[in-house]
């Protein structure tokens, strides 16, 4: 009896760790917010790589990225403008679908 109990129990274990496996995919949503820095201006004031595009390289890379947007980042972007554009529930156009941002900071993994 007290093998059975044994055995029932490895092969629930094992059941669920299948399941987890098969439907666990970690794919992530990442939203970059600010100013000049989130932007990737330089000391010259180009516009170039920033640490968010940096860090979306590396989850492209792994394969874990499922939409990546610093399209809320903008020059002297400030907290109130955040503020604001979150009380107006203010739309953005991402690749051809359009998206809130209340919508895109509740769905978002990743804020930076």
């Amino acid at each position: 009896m007290k093998k059975i109990k044994i055995l029932v129990l490895l092969s629930s274990i094992v059941f669920i760790y299948i399941i987890y496996i098969f439907n666990n995919k970690n794919y992530i949503n990442y939203v970059a917010l600010g100013d000049n820095l989130a932007l990737g201006e330089n000391s010259y004031g180009m516009i170039t790589y920033s640490y968010s595009d940096y860090f979306k390289d590396y989850l492209e890379k792994n394969k874990k990225l499922t939409l990546y947007t610093k399209d809320y980042s903008k020059k002297k972007y400030t907290i109130k403008n955040l503020y604001n554009d979150i009380l107006l529930d203010s739309k953005i156009q991402i690749g051809k679908y359009t998206y809130n941002i209340k919508q895109v900071l509740r769905d978002s993994d990743i804020l930076s």
